[in-house]
């Protein structure tokens, strides 16, 4: 049980670390880990930050001209090597992530612990964002650096443990995860992923 439990929190800090909060990216009011429908923010400069802080942000307008200005759709950012398509999946910006997919933004690009936007969204239990995932071809089977799927991540019943998990979390990202919904969201995520295989 002691095993099983370090293991675990192994595995989330690796995850995790992946999209944590770096100079580039925006502070807790600015990233919402909310639900889905989180609005996107309004952007008033033509190219104000990066890809990577208008993804986290939901900034649709900020994307469009990052991307029309020619900055690389799957560019990683510095430290936990993920791409703005990884970022939108953390957020749950699914309006985001569908315009980056059809800009051409890989489903299968990993960043530092092998985690792929699936199992980022996956994780963070974004569920539009998820079955958007699944709808435009990302693998159910792919595997981390730890040999986990998306579905693997969000298996586990909720516990006082995992709840502590998602705090270090938060933490760590520099954020402020809305406990209540990851908790209520993550046995949906899990049922459509095992729906998908």
């Amino acid at each position: 049980m002691v095993v099983t439990r370090l293991i675990w929190f192994g595995i989330l800090v690796v995850v995790l670390t992946g999209c944590r909060r770096t100079a580039e990216t925006p502070t807790a009011a600015d990233v919402s880990a909310s639900s889905s429908e989180t609005t996107p923010a309004e952007s008033s400069s033509p190219l104000e930050g990066d890809l990577w802080t208008a993804a986290t942000a939901g900034d649709i307008d900020a994307v469009r001209r990052h991307l029309a200005a020619g900055a690389e759709i799957d560019a990683k950012e510095s430290r936990g090597e993920n791409t703005p398509l990884a970022l939108a999946s953390f957020a749950g910006h699914t309006e985001v992530a569908e315009l980056l997919i059809e800009k051409g933004a890989s489903l299968t690009i990993k960043n530092h612990d092998g985690s792929t936007p699936l199992h980022v969204a996956a994780f963070f239990a974004q569920p539009d964002t998820v079955k958007l995932l699944l709808q435009r071809g990302a693998d159910t089977a792919a595997k981390n650096d730890k040999g986990q799927t998306a579905l693997d991540l969000v298996s586990k019943s909720w516990s006082p443990l995992m709840s502590g998990y998602y705090r270090m979390v938060g933490g760590v990202l520099g954020v402020e995860l809305d406990l209540k919904r990851i908790k209520q969201d993550r046995p949906k995520v899990a049922q459509i992923l095992r729906d998908h295989q």
